[in-house]
């Protein structure tokens, strides 16, 4: 709820208690997994890389302790994630690939996507763009799948910078019109100006300047 809506700050502080022994003596082992998670998740949104560190952590031991495919493969993420904003690249790269083998079993279509859309923007920062049309030809799927637009938008952004970066222009232009497509019918705004950038770049490419 806190993450979504911005409001980190506030979020903290609402997590807070839950982190007390006490609080987490009477949590099931999901659940107290799920909270270092969220709590590390907030910390690494608002750079307090230590703490986002520390929670990722003790949330994989615990989930890894209770055999939590689910609870495991969002520590990781959030780990990668971590190692990434530390130029990690490539332990980032092992930890979502990791993860996403535990969401797999635990056959969570919502965050298998997740990493996989994770992977093809780690993928995309080592140049890798192969790699990234392919986990988001996957990642499309199966947001279109779930119904989640948003999730197909970014997919499609994504793999058509990759097809940018391969100099395959007119199936890039595809992906960014696509993906501009889905974001008017979302109202995104920060959507439509990405995507309007990337349909820019797409046409100047192939010599349209009109």
């Amino acid at each position: 709820y806190w993450r979504f809506r911005g409001m980190l700050t506030e979020g903290r502080v609402w997590m807070k208690p839950t982190l007390n022994p006490e609080w987490q003596a009477m949590l099931p082992p999901d659940l107290r997994s799920a909270v270092h998670f969220m709590a590390g998740w907030l910390a690494m949104e608002q750079h307090d890389i230590d703490l986002a560190t520390r929670s990722g952590e003790t949330a994989l031991e615990i989930a890894r302790e209770h055999g939590d495919d689910t609870g495991i493969g969002l520590a990781l993420r959030l780990l990668s994630l971590v190692d990434s904003r530390l130029g990690n690249n490539d332990r980032a790269i092992a930890r979502m690939q990791e993860s996403l083998v535990h969401h797999r079993r635990a056959g969570d279509d919502d965050n298998i996507a997740g990493a996989l859309t994770n992977l093809a923007i780690l993928s995309l920062d080592q140049a890798e763009y192969e790699r990234v049309v392919e986990y988001s030809t996957e990642s499309r799927a199966i947001f279109t799948r779930l119904g989640n637009m948003y999730g197909v938008s970014h997919s499609v952004d994504t793999m058509g910078v990759a097809l940018y970066c391969l100099r395959r222009f007119d199936e890039a232009l595809r992906c960014s019109l696509d993906s501009l497509a889905t974001d008017r019918t979302l109202g995104d705004p920060r959507g439509i100006a990405v995507s309007l950038d990337h349909v820019g770049k797409c046409a100047r490419a192939l010599g349209d300047l009109a």
